[in-house]
This record gives C-alpha cells, sequence and structure tokens, in this order.
C-alpha cells in the first residue's frame, strides 16, 4: 500500500477552533495595607468591582468621562490605583470610581459616594497627639465641635393674584444659590418651617386640649389627627433632600427643580392641614378636590390620566389640566376621528383618552411641563418614593385609568 494513501487527512478545523479567545474578567491585585480609611476606601471600591462582574478599567474610564455631571476624570491607571489600593488620587476621582461601581452593581450611589467623601477627608487627619505634642503646653488647642450643619428651609404661602393654594420656599439654604451641588454636595440634614402649619398645629392642639371631655382614652381620639399629622410634618426636610437628588439625577433644570420642590410642598402641606381638620380644605383622600384646591383649578377644568412607563416599570396617576392637553393637534385629530361630529372639544379630548395613546403626542415642552408642575408633586404624596417614574421621558403611554 502506497504510505501516501495509508496516512489519515487532516480533520477539518471544528467550530470550536475558529471561536476567539474569550477575554476573562482581570481580578485586580489586592495588596496588604494598614488599617486605615485608604485600606477602607479600597476595600469598599474593590468589592463593588467584584459584585458588578469586574468591569475594564477601559470600560470605567469611558462611563466617567461620558458623565458631565462628574467632576473626576481619571484614567485607566489611576483608576487602577483607586480599586486596587484606595489612591492616592484626587477626591473628584475617587468619587467619580465610586459612583460608576455603584451604578453598575445597583447600589445607593449617594450613600457610596458619601461614605468614599468621609473616608477621603480624613486620610490626613491625625487619629491624636503623640505624647510629646500632648505635653507641650504651647500647642494648639483642639478645634470646636463642628457646628450644626442643619439647614433650615422657611416655605410661606404664594402671595399676589396666583389661584390655589400654593407655597413657595427659599431653598438657598439647602441648594445653594443655584442646584449646582455635587452628588455629596447637598445638606443631609434640612428643617422645613412652615409657619403656617406650625402656628395652626400649636393653636388647635391648645384648643382640643382645653375640651372638657371625660376620659383620657377620648381625648387622645381628639388629639390624635393633630399629633399625627404635627409628626408627619417633621419629616418634610429629608423627604424633599430626597427629591432634589431624585431630581438632580433626572437632569432637571435649576428651575425646575425649585418648581418640583415647591409644588410638592404645597400638596404635602395642604393634605396635612386637611388630615388634622383644617376648616375649609378638602378631604385628603379627595385627590380630584385637593389637587383643584392646591393648584388652583375648578376640579371640572382637570382630567386624571394614567402615565405608563411601559416594560413592567409601573406608572402614576395624576390629575392634570384639560386645557394643555386641548393644545395638542394629534390628540384632539385622534378625538375628532372617534368621536360623533360636532362633538366638543372636551368630548372629543375624553373620547381620545379612553384608549392608551403615544405620550410623545404631547409637545416636549408640555411634558415636562406637566410632570414638573403636577404630575410628580402629586405622586411624591400619593406613592411610595421607590415607585415614582421621576423623568418624564421614560412615559410611553396615557390614557384614562
Amino acid at each position: 500500500m502506497n504510505a501516501d494513501k495509508s496516512r489519515r487527512a487532516p480533520r477539518p478545523p471544528t467550530a470550536a477552533a475558529k471561536r476567539a479567545p474569550v477575554r476573562r474578567p482581570r481580578k485586580l491585585a489586592r495588596p496588604e495595607l494598614d488599617a486605615g480609611p485608604q485600606r477602607d476606601v479600597r476595600d469598599l471600591l474593590y468589592d463593588l468591582r467584584e459584585k458588578a462582574g469586574r468591569p475594564a478599567l477601559e470600560d470605567l474610564e469611558k462611563r466617567i468621562a461620558g458623565d458631565d455631571r462628574l467632576d473626576g476624570s481619571p484614567k485607566k491607571d489611576v483608576i487602577h490605583q483607586i480599586i486596587s489600593q484606595g489612591g492616592p488620587a484626587a477626591l473628584d476621582d475617587v468619587r467619580a470610581v465610586a459612583l460608576v461601581l455603584a451604578l453598575a452593581c445597583g447600589e445607593d450611589k449617594y450613600k457610596i459616594v458619601d461614605r468614599v467623601t468621609q473616608l477621603m477627608h480624613s486620610f490626613d487627619r491625625p487619629s491624636g497627639p503623640s505624647r510629646d505634642e500632648s505635653s507641650d503646653s504651647t500647642s494648639a488647642p483642639e478645634p470646636p465641635p463642628a457646628a450644626d450643619m442643619t439647614a433650615v428651609v422657611v416655605a410661606r404661602p404664594e402671595t399676589g393674584e396666583a389661584p390655589g393654594h400654593l407655597f413657595v420656599a427659599d431653598w438657598v439654604p439647602m441648594l445653594g444659590d443655584d442646584v449646582a451641588f455635587t452628588l455629596t454636595g447637598i445638606i443631609e440634614s434640612v428643617h422645613v418651617e412652615v409657619p403656617l402649619l406650625t402656628d395652626w398645629f400649636t393653636a388647635e392642639l391648645a384648643r382640643r386640649s382645653a375640651f372638657d371631655i371625660p376620659g383620657d382614652d377620648v381625648k387622645k381620639q381628639v388629639l390624635r389627627p393633630v399629633r399625627m399629622a404635627k409628626g408627619r410634618s417633621e419629616r418634610l426636610g429629608p423627604e424633599l433632600v430626597r427629591l432634589a437628588r431624585a431630581a438632580y439625577a433626572a437632569r432637571y433644570t435649576d428651575a425646575e427643580i425649585r418648581t418640583i420642590l415647591n409644588r410638592t410642598l404645597s400638596f404635602k402641606v395642604n393634605g396635612l392641614l386637611s388630615s388634622a381638620d383644617h376648616p375649609g380644605y378638602p378631604h385628603p383622600l379627595d385627590l380630584g378636590e385637593m389637587a383643584a384646591f392646591t393648584f388652583g383649578y375648578a376640579e371640572k377644568d382637570l382630567i386624571e390620566l394614567g402615565f405608563d412607563a411601559g416594560r413592567g416599570r409601573g406608572g402614576v396617576r395624576a390629575y392634570v389640566p384639560r386645557e394643555i392637553l386641548l393644545n395638542s393637534p394629534k390628540l384632539m385629530e385622534i378625538g375628532t376621528l372617534l368621536a360623533p361630529a360636532a362633538s366638543s372639544a372636551s368630548a372629543r379630548l375624553y373620547r381620545a383618552c379612553q384608549s392608551a395613546q403615544d405620550f410623545s403626542f404631547i409637545g416636549l415642552a408640555d411634558q415636562r411641563h406637566l410632570w414638573t408642575h403636577f404630575v410628580l408633586p402629586q405622586a411624591f404624596a400619593r406613592y411610595p418614593f421607590d415607585a415614582v417614574i421621576v423623568e418624564a421621558g421614560s412615559i410611553r403611554a396615557f390614557g384614562l385609568p
């Protein structure tokens, strides 16, 4: 037999052989560090990267560079230094890395960035004076304790001819002159002082306490609505801090954020006064009347709509002015096709909203106006915070509930 014929023919390359090599996520070195804030920063960020699936350093660099709200802009080698050793690096660079890693693994970005900032500020802080320093009578005295960082925001009823029961506040103690605060720059502890609210609670508690009521249990029931409303009013500050952060993260403008805060505060204050039985206020469960009362509309001029973000992301319901929707040519065109001939504009609007309509039928400026002036203020008073759709751009469809 011919030797050449006895040789086996080479096998064709398999599909597996043609595959490009798979790059496994790279695990960074984790050198030993002395106990202290630098190691704490390193451990925090290192663990976040592991939890996020070890994103490539180049990818982290791109994410940071693509977010124009971040002051830091570390390159790949600096990012490596920060994650592997906790620095040394600029504070803004460390905070930028902390933010993108927190987002990558679904952690609370504000808590992570706040924690990193606290640790970074303690890098150069001495743990205590040495024995020689403590015995030196000429050494500098200890610094005084930190001042109370509580910001007091005062809100008063809106003056002028504006209808409704709206409040406006001076947000400078919380936000600064403009909303250019960094992610950790907003003051954590905020107290919102509403003199009208405080005065009412004080007077009403005194009035009810003077009732000649037999039995302590009955008296407690009489005082209970006012006491509960007063307790809820003390949480306004933290709630509005959280709202300001969410609005800033959603890229609302300075003016829009202040509008959202003012109108949300108005809805909450009116709800508190209503729940404490203030005369002349709507029942807190009558949301349509409360919206009309707060925003200064006749109830018949508002329409309740449901707004859906789609893909299981939830939605919200709110009362909004019909006049804004009546100015939507596309929406009214649909209503004209569906409604009987010679129907009124209001009838055509309701007919169009009986089925889900594309939110883009409402112009972009009107979308944002609806969201900042009407939907968000009601949603934050009506739903748990995490259930609120903060960005108007997330809404896909709307219609009658």
